[in-house]
């Protein structure tokens, strides 16, 4: 819970760059690889990319609380209707040195993806696509309740906050509680046929050292997305875990995609070991937040087609 996150806040000294943990301080399975079982929670308000309202990578502690309320503000100006209470995070990711991370990415060092041109207008084309929904198949898949966030990369939100480590010799099993994603990892080196494409993808990982190296192929994509969905055959998504502390778990992800990125985008945070409990992930029943979400975009059309035929 918030209460664990805000101990490791006091104990943190690395949350930017890897910590070196003495090898004896951390927990091991009994092949004396590092483990990682347990459930683990990531409720940072530190968004992916840097807002406009950050000054730089790192916010000092007496500034954290104005920055926090600019980007509710931010978020409400964009018509963002929720109350300040439905936003269930916790504090800013803590930095070296003291105060506190400002993003999640740390390459490029302004702390946005490295979006070229051509992922730029794809972006455009989505939203357009998306407004324009005339059927739940066209929005996403995670609004269906078909997909969670429990494939590659990791993401943090409130939502998204917790997930339990399941660990053997041969896989390793990460559940995202959010629609109860399982995604599993194998570590035999026995990779899946490339024709054998799933939402989550195909991760083998390995271990270099103390240190679990996942890659990731075989990502489907969303099949009523435009063209240009990211995800190509040319990305490569390498993860990284360590164990920083016996509660403390460093993550970090590198993006090489030479489609839709002008340079790797490498992006780490940290999970904190909690003793909260997961509990099923039922989505919303009958989906009537999604014949909703329809209803007011076709509202919105017709406001918008009553405005024209006055001018």
């Amino acid at each position: 819970m918030l209460r664990t996150i805000l101990t490791a806040i006091a104990a943190c000294a690395a949350c930017q760059t890897p910590a070196v943990a003495q090898a004896n301080d951390i927990p091991r399975t009994v092949e004396g690889r590092p483990d990682f079982q347990g459930v683990w929670e990531s409720r940072w308000r530190t968004t992916l990319e840097r807002p406009v309202d950050a000054d730089g990578p790192i916010v000092a502690a007496d500034k954290a609380d104005a920055l926090v309320a600019a980007m509710y503000e931010r978020l409400r100006a964009q018509g963002n209707q929720s109350p300040a209470e439905d936003f269930d995070f916790g504090p800013l990711m803590p930095a070296p040195g003291g105060g506190f991370r400002t993003s999640q990415i740390v390459e490029p060092a302004d702390g946005k993806r490295p979006l070229n041109q051509a992922a730029q207008d794809w972006a455009k084309v989505l939203k357009d696509h998306t407004d324009r929904a005339e059927g739940p198949e066209a929005r996403g898949l995670t609004e269906r309740c078909l997909r969670g966030a429990g494939g590659a990369p990791l993401l943090t939100g409130a939502d998204q906050a917790y997930r339990k480590i399941i660990q053997t010799p041969d896989h390793i099993a990460i559940w995202t509680e959010q629609l109860g994603d399982t995604r599993i990892i194998e570590m035999t080196g026995h990779p899946r046929p490339d024709a054998v494409v799933s939402w989550l993808g195909d991760s083998a990982g390995r271990w270099e050292s103390d240190v679990l190296v996942v890659e990731t192929r075989l990502v489907r994509a969303e099949p009523t997305r435009p063209a240009g969905l990211p995800g190509q055959p040319e990305r490569k998504l390498t993860e990284r875990f360590q164990l920083n502390a016996p509660d403390e778990l460093g993550y970090s992800y590198t993006i090489d995609d030479p489609v839709m990125f002008t340079a790797p985008l490498v992006v780490n945070f940290i999970l904190v070991r909690t003793d909260s409990r997961m509990f099923e992930s039922g989505c919303h029943e009958g989906n009537y937040g999604l014949a909703n979400i329809l209803l007011g975009a076709r509202t919105t059309e017709a406001r918008m087609s009553k405005t024209k035929a006055k001018e």
